[in-house]
């Protein structure tokens, strides 16, 4: 949609694995593919508005909604400016957003949203850009090889886009991905981490925010094709180590579940949930439940 080198696609896989999968919650992960999916049907319909195509993005909108509403604030966030900043009238650009919205109102206000698990805790700060790009395909700052993998590839995408367009509509989108990957809460309402998940966007923001790299020699087209082959290569390699490693650490505990009776009442508490396969992740958090 957008005209980019197309080999930049197969980045989709090592920046699917990043926190975002790790960490977990089923509907989040759910909604992040349709929410991609709304960004590029509002970049067509802020162009050219049409029936079909708004018909598309509300549809699109409200399964984002129906996975999570944090996806679905995100969503907003991306498809909002591009339609405020597109062509045609005001009113045809934003109704594909009017029935979404007004779902999202009726259903969240009244419902157990308001119930809160538990309080916010804040705390922003600039150091969170030390853990950016772990986050991007591994779990944090402490993740040494994914810190180190995901600073090449956003090096490796800096060569391959062009320059900034100078377009609201284009450019405010990662503007607040940076804002809430600095500024986030870590806690809200109980539910977390939020801060973190913002990361998952800055390569799609990116994508909006610069244009494709047309001035391209024969030399630079064949590096387009085979650094991101190369990266993608490295990254599953990578991961299917670690998914390995993580096999053999939980092992025993497999063990330990096929020796047990039946319907015993019992309460896990974890003492140390993190994984040396992955590092700075809590992947044992929830296991023995």
């Amino acid at each position: 949609r957008l005209n980019h080198d197309p080999w930049l696609a197969l980045l989709g896989f090592p920046l699917a694995l990043g926190y975002s999968f790790l960490f977990g919650f089923v509907s989040y992960i759910v909604a992040l593919p349709l929410l991609y999916l709304c960004v590029g049907l509002a970049v067509t319909y802020a162009e050219r508005p049409s029936l079909v195509g708004g018909t598309l993005l509300t549809a699109a909108l409200a399964t984002v909604l129906l996975c999570h509403g944090v996806a679905f604030a995100q969503a907003l966030m991306f498809v909002g400016p591009l339609l405020i900043f597109g062509k045609g009238s005001m009113g045809s650009r934003l109704l594909p957003l009017l029935l979404p919205i007004i779902a999202a109102v009726a259903w969240l206000i009244p419902g157990p949203m308001t119930t809160r698990l538990g309080g916010n805790l804040w705390g922003p700060s600039f150091a969170r850009l030390l853990s950016l790009p772990g986050l991007l395909v591994g779990s944090g700052e402490a993740d040494i090889v994914a810190g180190v993998y995901g600073s090449l590839l956003l090096v490796m995408l800096g060569f391959a886009v062009g320059r900034p367009i100078r377009r609201l509509g284009r450019l405010l989108p990662g503007v607040f991905t940076v804002l809430g990957f600095f500024a986030g809460p870590v806690i809200y309402g109980g539910y977390g981490p939020m801060w973190p998940r913002f990361a998952v966007l800055l390569v799609p923001a990116m994508l909006l925010a610069f244009g494709p790299n047309t001035r391209v020699s024969r030399m630079r087209r064949h590096w387009h094709k085979a650094a991101p082959l190369a990266a993608v290569t490295l990254w599953v390699f990578i991961f299917g180590f670690r998914l390995s490693k993580f096999n053999r650490e939980t092992t025993r505990f497999h063990e330990l579940v096929d020796t047990m009776p039946r319907d015993l009442r019992v309460r896990p508490i974890v003492f140390d949930p993190e994984s040396d396969a992955f590092p700075d992740l809590p992947a044992f958090t929830h296991l023995p439940a």
